[in-house]
């Protein structure tokens, strides 16, 4: 096991250091609507009944909205739903995912999910619903994520599913309010110090290694 931390060490700092110059970008690109209120989505679920994602008061969000015309959102879904099956145990976590999209492609969309197997909670938005509009998806794009803590304020958004190993520990630091912009200076400053485990969070963030990254890639 300490063979597999030394390499994962040495992963990390290069991963560190070859990001540092765009660090600031990367930063202001997560931190882009954080300490935005989220506001309520009526929505249409597979079955075709109309449903109210909203806040909770003890678990987060991670809301992902795209749209079945956009290739780059088909083509993340098994990121996504490798980490949804990351996280899985933690039912602090929900995982929704918005199509936005007109409503001739319903039954496109219908499709994808059942053929990629999209998991989490799949619901449908027409792109011409008014509440599109405070979503502000002309400025994002597709796919576009949003994450939202407990009470409703949003920690950050554009966390990419395929940034495998920080991302799940941007989720689990959300659970006690921390923002994408803090999770991620945290997360490459223990990196850089994870040979010392003699303080309760650089041992959190071993553990959290151990448990999600290390013990996951074994077993597969």
């Amino acid at each position: 096991m300490r063979a597999q931390y030394l390499v994962l060490v040495i992963l990390l700092l290069l991963f560190s250091g070859c990001r540092a110059i765009l660090l600031k970008k990367m930063v202001n690109q997560y931190d882009n609507r954080t300490g935005e209120q989220f506001a309520p989505i009526i929505a249409e679920d597979t079955a075709g009944l109309k449903t109210t994602v909203e806040a909770y008061q003890d678990k987060i969000l991670y809301v992902d909205f795209w749209a079945t015309w956009c290739a780059p959102c088909i083509n993340m879904i098994p990121h996504h739903d490798t980490l949804v099956q990351l996280l899985e145990s933690d039912t602090s976590i929900i995982f929704v995912n918005i199509c936005v999209d007109k409503n001739e492609n319903k039954a496109r969309w219908r499709e994808i999910i059942h053929q990629k197997d999209y998991k989490g909670r799949n619901l449908f938005l027409d792109i011409a619903d008014p509440q599109t509009k405070s979503l502000r998806l002309d400025e994002s794009g597709f796919p576009f994520y949003l994450l939202v803590g407990k009470g409703g304020v949003v920690l950050g958004c554009d966390l990419s599913p395929d940034e495998k190993i920080w991302v799940p520990y941007a989720l689990l630091q959300a659970k006690d309010g921390k923002t994408v912009k803090a999770s991620l200076k945290n997360f490459f400053k223990q990196a850089k110090r994870m040979h010392h485990h003699d303080d309760a969070e650089t041992k959190a963030f071993v553990d959290f290694l151990d448990k999600y990254i290390i013990k996951k890639n074994a077993a597969e």
